[in-house]
């Protein structure tokens, strides 16, 4: 090859590596433009691409709080109608879930124990709503569920409400922790997989015998519970199962099986004295 074939083979090669880079530089620089574009709200041009990663890993228009309910289980009402030390602490917990921006509201459950031996001046509930609004909870970011005698009527009553509610996706549930395995098991099995679950547990004030005591009442409630629900596959058996098993919750107390009324009598509730009561309350409703 003489000198002048090689001087005009670099010449065209660094015509081709110059056309080259000015096409890269407008490729660039096109990408660049059709990924920016204009929010109105805002008055600023943003990346469409880094927008779109961002609500793909962070999440776009719901927060945290925006689809997370809390669940806050009572845990007795003195006769009074104030606050047990056990239920004060589960609702500072929810408190706290609210104000750390985990949880956009809260429900607070129960009406009072079917155990009392008479009904307090106020509903759990109740008591709960005004404990948290006194920490700081705005009244609009509570709900309350009243009808509930027990834990299984939380988790029942509770889905009713939370199902009526737009965007949620996940639930918080709080209640203290002796009493979290079995409230665990109830409302999983209420709520089966439609929401994503998490627990958060509330310290108990219980010195360590009488926590431990709860705990083993709680061991065998547990049992039962479970032997109550076993055949219950989907949250339409859950429901089923208490409105015609429960004593507390079935529309007839005669399609109660006799060896529910057993289990029940394990546990200090006689047939014949709560259908008796049953029957007081129904009419008083009424």
């Amino acid at each position: 090859m003489t000198p002048e074939e090689t001087s005009d083979k670099e010449r065209r090669l660094r015509k081709k590596l110059e056309h080259d880079a000015k096409y890269n530089k407008a490729v660039d620089a096109n990408a660049q433009f059709i990924n920016l574009g204009y929010d109105h709200d805002e008055g600023v041009l943003k990346d469409r691409k880094t927008e779109a990663l961002l609500a793909r890993y962070v999440g776009s228009g719901e927060s945290e709080q925006s689809v997370t309910i809390g669940i806050v289980l009572g845990k007795y009402n003195n006769l009074d109608g104030s606050l047990t030390e056990e239920s004060k602490r589960s609702v500072e917990k929810g408190v706290g879930l609210f104000k750390s921006g985990r949880a956009g509201t809260l429900l607070m459950s129960g009406r009072w124990s079917f155990s009392l031996p008479s009904e307090p001046a106020k509903t759990e509930a109740q008591g709960m709503e005004e404990y948290a609004v006194s920490l700081g909870v705005p009244a609009g970011h509570i709900l309350i569920e009243d009808k509930s005698l027990d834990t299984i009527g939380n988790a029942y009553y509770s889905v009713e409400i939370v199902d009526r509610l737009q965007g949620i996706k996940r639930i918080i549930l709080v209640t203290t922790d002796y009493h979290m395995p079995r409230a665990r098991y109830i409302f999983e099995k209420a709520f089966g997989d439609r929401y994503e679950m998490r627990f958060e547990e509330a310290e108990s004030s219980l010195s360590p015998e009488l926590k431990a005591d709860e705990q083993a009442r709680e061991r065998k409630a547990l049992e039962l519970t479970q032997s109550f629900f076993e055949q219950a596959k989907s949250t339409g058996d859950f429901r089923t199962m208490v409105l015609r098993m429960h004593p507390l919750y079935a529309t007839d107390p005669s399609t109660v099986p006799e060896q529910v009324w057993k289990a029940f009598k394990e546990i200090g509730i006689d047939k014949e004295s709560f259908i008796s009561k049953y029957i007081k309350r129904k009419e008083e409703q009424h």
